[in-house]
């Protein structure tokens, strides 16, 4: 039988869920953009979601999160797949969406043009750069438009 979560626990889980998805589509106003069921992930995203899976639970182990995360508050929490260890807050998150992806974090390979792919479970937002040898699939993502 699961244990009962208060319901303020249960509000603030939805609450930053809602908030971590508008904030993934504020992110990037006119990217590609594809939605995609987990069940139906290509092979380089079920890598990078597997990797996500087992940083978490180092995560959790480790406890490794940003000085703004508060253990007694659920809130929106940034993981990025080039250290998914790591929980940051959306202040801490900020530099790090800015500076333009390097290196594939599939193949390692540094060069430009790569497709930036994030994606929210819950009120974690995951972030991922693939080159188009590793993710074929987003070289051909359509591109959202904004009103």
């Amino acid at each position: 039988m699961p244990a009962h979560i208060p319901q303020h626990i249960e509000d603030q889980a939805e609450a930053a869920r809602r908030e971590a998805e508008q904030h993934l589509l504020d992110l990037a106003p006119g990217a590609r953009q594809r939605i995609i069921e987990m069940d139906q992930l290509p092979p380089a995203l079920r890598r990078i979601v597997d990797r996500f899976d087992e940083g978490m639970e180092r995560s959790a182990a480790t406890g490794l999160m940003c000085p703004h995360k508060r253990p007694d508050r659920v809130q929106p929490t940034h993981l990025f797949a080039s250290q998914p260890d790591l929980r940051l807050c959306e202040q801490c998150a900020a530099p790090v969406l800015a500076a333009a992806p390097l290196a594939c974090d599939l193949c390692d390979r540094v060069m430009r043009g790569l497709t930036a792919v994030a994606w929210t479970r819950g009120y974690l937002t995951y972030h991922t750069a693939l080159c188009d040898a590793c993710y074929p699939e987003g070289a051909d993502a359509p591109v959202r438009t904004t009103t």
